[in-house]
């Protein structure tokens, strides 16, 4: 979700943006990522070891990810059991003054066509259009728009794989109401 407002994008604003977006061609910037960390933030349920062993072996050989389990928050409310996880990991790395934080499941599983180098060029094309936040896979979306070669704005996006948040995006986070009836 782009910085667009509260109440989401008009689509003249959404326009103007691909068009600014268009011009930078962000592709065609490269940067070397040969050195770069990003902290990934696992949930982990701490009854589920079979899951922390699975984790951490997904993970393993992994150099680009500084990895960090965070037991998750329970709630009766599994929702509102995952938006408190999330918070927890948001004030975490606030704390440390993280730029830009992963967060995943502890169920996440890295494709064949996983690629250091494409994620990291995402995360860098994402911060360049002043994105709030990268989703790493979906379903059930509304309304798509190509923004660049491997970017889209989404509307509305259930479930992910994982997320990738950008620091100017950690206080609305901690400040946002939450309604158990509202999906995290």
């Amino acid at each position: 979700a782009s910085r667009w407002g509260d109440c989401g994008p008009s689509i003249e604003n959404i326009y103007n943006k691909k068009a600014t977006y268009e011009k930078i061609k962000l592709e065609t910037i490269k940067y070397d990522f040969e050195e770069y960390v990003v902290p990934v933030y696992i949930i982990n349920l701490q009854e589920r070891k079979d899951r922390l062993q699975y984790i951490v072996k997904e993970f393993n050989n992994r150099p680009e990810f500084d990895v960090n389990i965070v037991p998750a928050c329970k709630h009766e409310c599994g929702a509102l059991g995952l938006w408190l996880s999330i918070r927890k990991i948001i004030s975490m790395a606030k704390d440390k003054e993280e730029d830009v934080i992963i967060i995943c499941e502890d169920d996440h599983h890295f494709t064949s066509a996983y690629s250091k180098e494409y994620l990291f060029q995402q995360i860098a094309n994402g911060y360049v259009m002043g994105a709030d936040y990268l989703n790493g896979g979906g379903a059930d979306f509304r309304n798509a728009l190509k923004i660049s070669e491997h970017l889209y704005w989404i509307e509305i996006i259930r479930c992910t794989q994982f997320i990738i948040i950008y620091k100017d995006f950690y206080d609305k986070i901690l400040s946002a109401d939450f309604k158990e009836n509202v999906l995290a």
